[in-house]
């Protein structure tokens, strides 16, 4: 019988979370600069350093990231929001920069 680490399992999760978050943030957004900001792949997956937890909703991860991304390029410097109820406020901040309509994160619209 084949047996696959947690390691790869781990790191295939993450693989697969960043796919699916650069394309879904490229499609969504309205604003040039912050896709812009997406090409620099690099910058991005610095900025995001920490942010990834395989125990958090997809969607709910993919709009912490958007609005860290979004926070960096309006040099926002408040403390990110953290936790179910401040999702919301980051729809929010990010429909206030126009980088994304507020309903954008809605899993219904997937």
């Amino acid at each position: 019988m084949l047996k696959v680490s947690e390691d790869l399992y781990a790191s295939f999760d993450v693989a697969d979370f960043y796919a699916f978050v650069f394309r879904f943030l490229e499609e969504r957004t309205r604003h040039p600069d912050y896709r812009a900001a997406l090409h620099d792949r690099d910058r991005c997956r610095q900025l995001w350093s920490g942010l990834f937890d395989p125990q958090v909703d997809q969607m709910e991860l993919a709009l912490g990231h958007a609005h860290a991304l979004g926070a960096a390029l309006k040099r926002e410097t408040a403390p990110p929001p953290s936790g179910g109820n401040d999702t919301s406020r980051m729809k929010a901040d990010l429909d206030n920069w126009g980088f994304f309509a507020f309903s954008a994160f809605d899993e219904d619209d997937l």
